[in-house]
């Protein structure tokens, strides 16, 4: 019944950026907000996870930080003065979102022979939608507008929370039968 009720609080949280987008037009008020929900909502996602073992995947943690770095530089600093408390939580909350990333990747390379891949690679394809798609928007909203961004970046979100709910289902029910 915890785990139940730990997906459904999850859920719910997942929807407030929905309402901050969708009221603020993406606004950077709407886009902090999402940002903070967003970082509840990993966090929760992850606890689920945590019972796994971790060894870190080296490869992928030089690969997103380098391209954080670019992102963070190209697109984030330079509104640091004009905005900064709301360039530092999306700043924090690339770092969360970077770190789910990366715990994703470094369990499903590194998981036990024994383990069973399937509820990880989910996982792992959900956060990695959810890295794309947010690297989208940031790239979208200050650097360069391509063609159909918000459909890239909206597909590839609600694609992302597909797999990480999925993923988590499929890991609730592999606790369960061992």
């Amino acid at each position: 019944m915890m785990v139940l009720k730990h997906k459904v609080i999850n859920m719910i949280i997942s929807w407030f950026p929905d309402f901050f987008f969708y009221f603020s037009g993406i606004a950077p008020e709407g886009l902090v907000l999402a940002a903070v929900s967003f970082g509840i909502g990993h966090i929760f996602y992850m606890t689920q996870f945590f019972g796994n073992p971790i060894t870190l995947h080296r490869p992928s943690l030089w690969t997103i930080c380098a391209w954080n770095t670019f992102v963070g530089i190209v697109c984030l600093v330079p509104w640091l003065l004009e905005h900064f408390v709301g360039v530092s939580i999306l700043i924090l909350y690339s770092f969360l979102l970077s770190a789910t990333l990366v715990v994703s990747i470094s369990q499903y390379v590194t998981r036990e022979p024994n383990e069973d891949p399937h509820p990880l690679l989910v996982r792992l394809i959900g956060f990695g939608l959810f890295y794309f798609s947010d690297s989208i928007l940031i790239i979208g909203r200050t650097l360069w507008r391509f063609p159909h961004t918000d459909v890239l970046c909206l597909s590839t979100y609600y694609a992302a929370q597909y797999f990480i709910l999925y993923a988590n289902i499929l890991h609730s029910f592999a606790k369960k039968l061992q």
